[in-house]
């Protein structure tokens, strides 16, 4: 999303809400959304998807995984946590969420349709696609 985290501390609550409004699809490590929570002043996921109106919120978590928050086909929200079942030790960070986004973005043009089945899905290939990023040095293949 944003090479430095602390991108948020510079603008108001209200510049913000409405530069993520023109969003359909925001991801997030979780370092930058603690920094987002903190200066929105909310406390979960689903209080982010809501006040912003995406249709989906990845909030990725390292070697833990990641977190959809969605619709459903009942249009209640769903919060669904996904882990890796492969975990690498890390070279360089540097990309890897832009692969695993970029990748679950890439999936969801297959369908468009933001599910469970697309998050169950999708995931293990846009994880794969972060920790071939996270084996080298530098976010490109040299």
């Amino acid at each position: 999303m944003f090479g430095h985290i602390r991108f948020f501390e510079h603008f108001s609550k209200q510049y913000i809400t409405g530069f993520f409004k023109l969003a359909d699809y925001i991801e997030l490590n979780d370092n930058a959304q603690g920094l987002l929570f903190e200066k929105l002043g909310i406390k979960t996921e689903v209080e982010l998807f809501e006040l912003l109106g995406l249709e989906l919120l990845v909030i990725t978590k390292g070697k833990r995984g990641a977190t959809f928050v969605f619709r459903n086909e009942h249009g209640a929200i769903s919060v669904l946590d996904q882990e890796p079942e492969i975990v690498v030790n890390s070279v360089d960070t540097t990309g890897a969420g832009d692969a695993f986004f970029s990748t679950m973005l890439k999936e969801y043009a297959y369908t468009n349709k933001v599910d469970k089945d697309f998050v169950i899905r999708a995931f293990p290939i846009a994880n794969q696609a972060s920790r071939e990023i996270l084996m080298q040095f530098g976010g490109r293949k040299h």
